[in-house]
């Protein structure tokens, strides 16, 4: 329970230090908050509250390396590349708790929006591999 909370907290915190315009810090504690999920995940593989968490950092993160290739062209591709990796990820697991009819209205949600966001990313690749 506590390190769900701490894992919870990790992302709150991304989200807020992102809000704030902090990249570095954002960046670090979505991390940590990935790897608690991640772990979390491990310990009991039918948990599926665990799962979406998991799910949702991953696409949550992948938005935040979306918006941060917007800001630094120097690094855009490697950070959209990134970013697809991790909302695959993401949707990789919505789609395994799909298949099995697991996923409730908000995790429904949660996976349309991941598409979207994965949609995105994937439109921003092509573009620059045109150019």
């Amino acid at each position: 329970f506590a390190k769900n909370s701490l894992a919870r907290t990790y992302r709150r915190m991304g989200d807020i230090l992102r809000e704030l315009k902090k990249p570095d810090e954002a960046a670090a504690d979505y991390q940590k908050s990935i790897r608690m999920f991640e772990e979390l995940s491990q310990v009991d593989l039918s948990n599926v509250s665990q799962k979406v968490r998991l799910a949702e950092i991953y696409s949550v993160y992948g938005d935040f390396l979306f918006g941060s290739a917007e800001t630094n062209d120097r690094r855009k591709f490697s950070h959209l590349r990134e970013a697809q990796t991790f909302h695959k990820r993401g949707l990789e697991i919505f789609h395994n708790l799909k298949s099995q009819n697991a996923l409730d209205k908000f995790s429904e949600e949660k996976f349309a929006e991941a598409q979207k966001n994965l949609q995105k990313t994937e439109d921003e690749l092509a573009k620059l591999s045109a150019k």
